[in-house]
């Protein structure tokens, strides 16, 4: 496997494919995303490669004994599977674009978020508060979640039911440089969900033609403060919360809210509407 790494950059060559210079990519057990310009089309990490055709078109898994890797449209998540990994390779080719990269684990992770798009339809190259909000108050978001919890729960009929499991929004607020989100997971269900992460995606909607099928175009959002991670019992409830910042909210667009279970499938993703939180009350 040490030569896999030399192999696809020279058939990136010969092919003339752009492709991205040899990185180490540095995970841990909490996933770290890469996101491209395009769908991604072909996966390997350290050789176990799957056929992609026979894969459901948006979502594609590899393992191997100590990583794991998931693409979803254009964007592939990678984590760590064990503490104690032997470093491996990673290729994936989205279009005209290849990256290929060393996998090792590290406990602190500093690029959560690697962002290969050679351009973007939003103004924003990155949803990144060390660039756009440094003049954020993290006092005052703390401040602000914890009243969020303190307001009756309000209903805007906008939901999901998976697994029986029903993610459902609760409240939502916002002020200057921020949107506050209360987000209810009720277990229906005899097995606990054991949380691994929650996250968003700002989500753009496009076309390239008249007659052209309507496209979107999904970006991380790096929110304000990590959402809390919380298992939720089998028949009981749990809030969620989320502090996003104002520009994860497109004129066109919708945030996509992400919470997966632990080593499982139960995967709930819930659509906000752009139009919705653009009317938030404000604190």
């Amino acid at each position: 496997m040490k030569t896999l790494p030399f192999v696809i950059l020279l058939f990136s060559v010969l092919f003339n494919l752009p492709a991205i210079a040899l990185d180490t990519l540095y995970v841990n057990k909490t996933s770290t995303y890469l996101v491209f310009d395009e769908p991604v089309e072909d996966l390997d990490l350290g050789g176990e490669n799957q056929d992609f055709a026979d894969k459901l078109p948006d979502e594609h898994v590899v393992f191997t004994k100590s990583f794991a890797a998931k693409a979803e449209g254009t964007a592939v998540y990678v984590k760590a599977r064990t503490e104690v990994c032997d470093a491996t390779t990673l290729y994936v080719k989205a279009g005209r674009q290849v990256y290929v990269s060393v996998l090792c684990y590290r406990d602190i992770v500093e690029r959560p978020l690697v962002d290969l798009r050679e351009k973007t339809l939003h103004k924003a190259a990155s949803y990144n508060r060390e660039n756009y909000v440094p003049e954020v108050s993290i006092d005052l978001v703390e401040e602000r979640l914890y009243e969020l919890e303190t307001i009756k729960r309000e209903v805007f009929d906008i939901a999901i039911e998976k697994d029986k499991l029903i993610f459902s929004l609760v409240n939502f607020r916002a002020d200057a440089t921020a949107i506050y989100l209360r987000f209810r997971m009720e277990n229906n269900s005899g097995l606990v969900y054991r949380m691994e992460s929650i996250s968003a995606e700002n989500v753009e909607y496009y076309k390239k033609g008249f007659l052209s099928k309507r496209k979107s175009n999904r970006i991380p959002v790096d929110e304000l403060i990590e959402g809390n991670v919380v298992d939720v019992p089998a028949y009981s409830h749990q809030d969620f919360f989320l502090a996003l910042p104002t520009y994860a909210v497109g004129e066109k667009g919708s945030v996509l809210v992400t919470i997966r279970e632990t080593s499982g499938i139960r995967v709930i993703q819930l659509e906000l509407p752009g139009g919705l939180l653009l009317k938030s009350n404000l604190f």
